[in-house]
């Protein structure tokens, strides 16, 4: 096995070796291993790019002694530090820009704001907006993001093509199975109506409502399923709650522990 002894950084101007090393996993003297150093690259690559080095390049190289030491050269590109200048999106014809922008972490630099672009917020920005769409009705919704960038000025632009798709709405809504309960009685733990968007977040809240009018009359093991049917041509969705009550699940014994100093009966 080899061990790192020491570790060097070429290349990073605006970045102390300190501060880079503080957020590696591999350290001086470890037992050298592959994977570690891969995961540090990556996290290197992220400082960076928090900080506004979108571009940034970063890879290793390994020198051995004959000792069988190892020295970890950690080579650096920065690159131009890029902010983004603006953030702009087309084809959202059924909710307003600002709601869109609204939902981004990733913001433009204005004031106080330094506005550095990072990726992964920007992929989660993007699955938000797709899950916002969703909840209204839109489950085709697709999003292509493009970069504009300016080198010299070190401005980054962003334009987001939403492509909303097709709306769909709720078509019938039944209820089936071992219900135990009168249809009647279920449907008041439901929300969705027929006619209106078809929402997953709604869809869930009532199956968790479901759920708990049974918890609550003693059916813990009951079981809440759903099934969505397309209709073709009509985009509406027909949901049927499928629900197995099971057996009503009764309280048995009860042990009381740790009362070292209060009688049983009394905490009965």
């Amino acid at each position: 096995m080899c061990s790192s002894d020491l570790i060097n950084f070429e290349g990073n101007q605006r970045m102390r070796s300190a501060r880079l090393k503080k957020s590696m996993q591999t350290k001086k003297g470890d037992m050298l291993k592959f994977s570690k150093l891969s995961e540090d690259i990556s996290e290197l690559k992220s400082l960076y790019e928090r900080n506004g080095f979108y571009q940034v390049s970063i890879k290793y190289e390994l020198e051995k002694d004959e000792n069988n030491q190892i020295t970890v050269n950690i080579i650096v590109d920065e690159k131009a530090r890029i902010r983004i200048k603006r953030v702009t999106v087309e084809g959202n014809n059924s909710v307003k820009t600002g709601k869109i922008l609204d939902l981004m972490e990733t913001r433009s630099a204005w004031l106080f704001r330094r506005g550095y672009f990072n990726s992964e917020s920007f992929e989660n920005d993007l699955a938000r907006i797709k899950m916002y769409y969703q909840n209204l009705g839109f489950l085709d919704t697709t999003t292509s993001p493009t970069f504009d960038y300016d080198e010299e000025k070190g401005f980054m632009y962003i334009k987001i093509v939403i492509n909303e798709g097709s709306q769909y709405h709720v078509g019938d809504v039944l209820v089936e199975g071992n219900i135990v309960f009168s249809k009647e009685e279920v449907f008041k733990y439901i929300s969705v109506e027929k006619g209106e968007p078809f929402s997953y977040v709604k869809l869930r809240g009532d199956v968790e409502s479901i759920r708990g009018l049974y918890y609550q009359k003693g059916y813990m093991n009951a079981v809440v399923g759903v099934d969505r049917a397309l209709e073709p041509g009509a985009n509406t969705i027909d949901i049927v709650f499928n629900i197995d009550a099971k057996d009503v699940v009764y309280l048995g014994k009860v042990n009381i522990k740790g009362n070292t100093k209060t009688k049983d009966i009394i905490m009965r």
